[in-house]
């Protein structure tokens, strides 16, 4: 195969195979990308055990058709530190000459037949569309929630719900989650869920950070006669590229997080997000992982006041706010009570949120039942703790 290609963009593709390749393999071929040119496209991807990138581009000017593996580390180090602008490729059946056209330097880079690189599942179907600004955010603001707990396995992911025209993404381990919804433009029907791995939400999160694509499309790769694996694959656009990124789903019943939120809230507050973050990460850099720092919400009749401290009531405060409650049918709630979260948990949540208006709504049915905070697209339900 012979191709000549933008520097940059074969530095962008393989930035983005990186994101999959693994550091250690058993397979020398898993650690080499496949090149192949065909119908002047060049096609450059990689693939481990679970996951597999494909990034296709033009190669403008003369080509000559097809295929070789090159190990990815090796083609990187060269890409990224000659200065040209253009690379061209010149490859045989297990080797390539790689040269920085501008200024002629050139390396031989030993490589693999590309028939022995691992098949990419393709066969897929059920077709669905989102927008792709709306699932980079909400799987930022989501994903960390989800559980890396192997004995919990179907909790190692974020969980993506369609019914009709509505995705409802979910994350959790447990102790606390994150729910949000996004809107498709094709109706899902029946309804259907996936469970995506923690490891392919970030590579998501990464690819669709470097894509100015509007939509992005969402295949199905069901298991296969006697294997229960089964694939979703993301089709992502740019201006000078396409990527496509392959990943297992887990392969379990995602449990009913709905039965952990409360049905009716008693109380909601507006609370400061400038406030709560620039307090709350006080309070987590300071406080030692064995202190535990917690935030308690004290209610009576006069209000709520928020307390960021760790410890007992003797111990150090970070910071005290008193806010204003909206009641809401208190009458059977006993009244005064405290409650308290975890506040490295409520960090995490609360640093990923927009607000409305510069705050967020705490909403809490009474001293027992889980926290529920609210921004402007998303909720986060986090569980109470024992005060230490």
């Amino acid at each position: 195969m012979k191709a000549t290609i933008n520097r940059k963009q074969l530095v962008d593709a393989l930035r983005a195979c990186k994101l999959i390749v693994p550091n250690k393999f058993t397979l020398p071929v898993l650690g080499n990308v496949l090149l192949r040119v065909k119908d002047r496209q060049l096609t450059v991807a990689a693939t481990n055990p679970d996951q597999s990138i494909i990034r296709s581009m033009v190669v403008p000017g003369s080509s000559e058709e097809g295929a070789v593996t090159l190990p990815l580390k090796l083609l990187r180090a060269f890409a990224s530190n000659t200065k040209g602008s253009t690379i061209a490729i010149d490859a045989g059946k297990d080797r390539a000459v790689v040269m920085d056209v501008d200024n002629g330097l050139s390396v031989p880079i030993a490589g693999i037949p590309f028939e022995e690189f691992p098949s990419i599942p393709d066969a897929a179907n059920h077709v669905v569309a989102m927008d792709a600004a709306a699932m980079h955010r909400i799987l930022n603001k989501a994903s960390f929630a989800a559980s890396d707990e192997e004995k919990r396995y179907v909790l190692c992911g974020t969980f993506l719900k369609m019914a009709g025209q509505d995705a409802e993404w979910v994350a959790t381990n447990g102790r606390h989650m994150v729910c949000a919804k996004t809107k498709m433009d094709q109706n899902v029907d029946p309804e259907r869920g996936w469970i995506i791995p923690n490891a392919a939400t970030k590579c998501l999160i990464n690819l669709l950070k470097e894509s100015n694509s509007m939509q992005v499309e969402l295949s199905h790769i069901p298991a296969t006669p006697g294997c229960s694996i089964e694939y979703v694959k993301a089709a992502i656009y740019s201006d000078e590229f396409t990527t496509w990124f392959v990943t297992k789903l887990i392969d379990g019943q995602y449990p009913n997080y709905k039965v952990v939120i409360p049905s009716e809230f008693k109380f909601s507050v507006d609370v400061g997000l400038d406030w709560l973050i620039s307090t709350l990460g006080m309070a987590v850099k300071i406080v030692k992982d064995d202190d535990k720092p917690h935030v308690k919400l004290a209610i009576d009749a006069n209000g709520m006041s928020i307390t960021i401290r760790y410890g007992t009531d003797n111990a150090a405060k970070f910071g005290k706010k008193d806010v204003k409650i909206d009641r809401m049918n208190p009458d059977d709630v006993c009244l005064p009570f405290a409650i308290c979260f975890n506040a490295r948990f409520m960090l995490d949540a609360v640093s990923r949120m927009e607000g409305r208006n510069g705050t967020v709504k705490f909403m809490l049915k009474d001293g027992s039942d889980p926290l529920v905070i609210v921004d402007a697209e998303h909720f986060y339900v986090l569980m109470p703790v024992r005060e230490v």
